[in-house]
């Protein structure tokens, strides 16, 4: 998550804290059922996050090729 978080919008620290902190709440989660739907959460922030790179790389790459034109 970290390395994802490297350009995120608003900073990478706060990225981090805001995981951080995510940790921390649910440190004390033992139901075996929440502790899924957690990591279900998780990887569904990663797809999001991965999204966005998709996303900026589609819009640097469709300026390029305005600009070339």
């Amino acid at each position: 998550l970290q390395y994802l978080g490297r350009e995120y919008p608003n900073g990478p620290e706060k990225f981090r804290k805001q995981i951080h902190e995510a940790f921390i709440k649910n440190k004390d989660v033992a139901d075996p059922k929440k502790i899924t739907a957690l990591i279900a959460q998780g990887r569904h922030l990663v797809k999001e996050m991965e999204a966005l790179y998709n996303l900026k790389k589609y819009r640097f790459l469709k300026k390029s090729y305005e600009e070339g034109k």
